[in-house]
């Protein structure tokens, strides 16, 4: 087991940020990554801090994604993994309107 100079402990979140509506007015979204304890561990890892992040996540397309995004961002999961009943979280944004 590695040591750890940051650990942090909160819940991911799957932003959906909306774009500006298409020619037909319907709303589009563009998918990433958030979570301001996700976002800080990555921050750490890549400031060069060995990084460590706990949190339940599901066994879904999008905690898989997390999954992924923390091994290549260099922070981990190295001990347990996805939980079996855990719902991730999801956050939608619709900051591209002037003034947001």
């Amino acid at each position: 087991m590695r040591r750890l100079d940051v650990l942090c402990l909160g819940e991911p979140m799957l932003e959906f940020n909306q774009l500006p509506p298409d020619e037909n007015g319907r709303a589009l979204y563009l998918e990433g990554h958030g979570g301001d304890t996700s976002n800080a561990a990555i921050a750490a890892a890549r400031a060069g801090a060995r990084a460590g992040y706990v949190s339940a996540i599901g066994r879904d397309a999008p905690g898989r994604s997390f999954l992924a995004l923390w091994a290549a961002e260099g922070g981990g999961c190295q001990h347990g993994g996805p939980a079996r009943g855990c719902a991730d979280g999801h956050l939608f944004r619709d900051a591209w309107r002037a003034g947001a």
